[in-house]
């Protein structure tokens, strides 16, 4: 389940992460895919593997072009498809199955 900072000033403020306001993400028309462009938490770390937690941004929330072919969805890191979570440090990392 995805995580989003809901704090009041999040340029400013320490992430408040918490469940996610679908209805603070753009709406996309049918030729494009919505990319949420997660960020590493500096704070909170997957007990299994000791990566980053990614959380969504709403400001960093966009709609791209089908034509690109996707995204990643994580900023910096990668999308593991296999696990459904972004990986902070890939290189190495054993993800059965990348975005």
């Amino acid at each position: 389940t995805d995580l989003c900072d809901n704090s009041a000033n999040p340029l400013e403020d320490r992430p408040e992460l918490g469940p996610c306001d679908t209805s603070r993400f753009p709406r996309c028309n049918g030729d494009q895919d919505i990319c949420y462009n997660r960020k590493p938490s500096r704070d909170h770390f997957h007990r299994d593997n000791h990566q980053h937690k990614f959380y969504i941004q709403y400001d960093r929330v966009f709609c791209y072009p089908k034509s690109w072919g996707g995204c990643s969805s994580c900023s910096p890191g990668r999308y593991c498809k296999s696990e459904k979570r972004c990986i902070l440090e890939e290189e190495g990392y054993p993800c059965a199955e990348w975005f």
